[in-house]
């Protein structure tokens, strides 16, 4: 697989990544994204700063200093990294769909179940619950007897481990693909329709050039 790079300069390299590649792996033997990155680079340095599930197509951005990476790691941390996803979901007939320019706002709690690698719902006072936090907005919906299906515009504000593909699925609506966290009419919708990848892409990055402070816009 050949790198699709978006942009790069001496400071930074953004990238489109394809599913089914991960953002980064330790099997031995497997392609990862990083290593290509640093096989580009001639084995120069590589920072991550935001990672992909291994079926979630998007953009990624990595910095080419430690000194790059530590002033974007900041802007993640403090909110000022703005990531932006699409999604095709399946919702069932008792959901509620409106299509709206308005967001909702969803706010969980969760926990990575590490015998499983596989997040988890949980309530607050759960010792080890982390916070997890997105807005969504309903772009499309194709309503069925049944069931509808719908586009989502996603405005990611924590980023957890499969954080969009869990809170979509406790709140009645699971990604199409999903064969983590979806549902059984979910999985079979998918199954008939030929639909083998999580049907979510990382469609929108937004930040701060970390050697300019230029604002830095891309979207796939």
């Amino acid at each position: 697989m050949e790198l699709r790079i978006i942009y790069e300069d001496k400071s930074i390299i953004v990238l489109h990544k394809p599913a089914g590649i991960a953002t980064q792996t330790k099997k031995v033997g497997e392609q990862d994204l990083f290593s290509m990155v640093k096989n580009h680079l001639s084995g120069g340095y590589v920072g991550l700063i935001n990672r992909l599930d291994q079926p979630v197509e998007g953009i990624v951005l990595m910095a080419k200093s430690s000194g790059m990476a530590a002033k974007l790691n900041k802007q993640l941390t403090d909110g000022a990294i703005e990531k932006c996803y699409r999604a095709t979901s399946y919702i069932s007939n008792h959901h509620s769909g409106v299509i709206t320019d308005s967001y909702v706002r969803l706010t969980d709690y969760m926990y990575v179940d590490k015998h499983t690698n596989l997040s988890r719902l949980c309530d607050k006072s759960y010792s080890i619950a982390k916070e997890a936090q997105l807005d969504y907005r309903m772009t499309d919906i194709r309503m069925e007897r049944d069931y509808s299906i719908a586009d989502l515009d996603i405005r990611l504000i924590t980023g957890r481990h499969h954080q969009i593909r869990l809170q979509l699925s406790g709140a009645g609506m699971p990604i199409l693909g999903d064969l983590k966290y979806g549902s059984e009419e979910s999985m079979a919708y998918s199954a008939s329709h030929g639909i083998h990848r999580v049907k979510l892409c990382a469609y929108k990055l937004k930040f701060s050039h970390p050697a300019t402070d230029m604002d830095m816009l891309f979207t796939i």
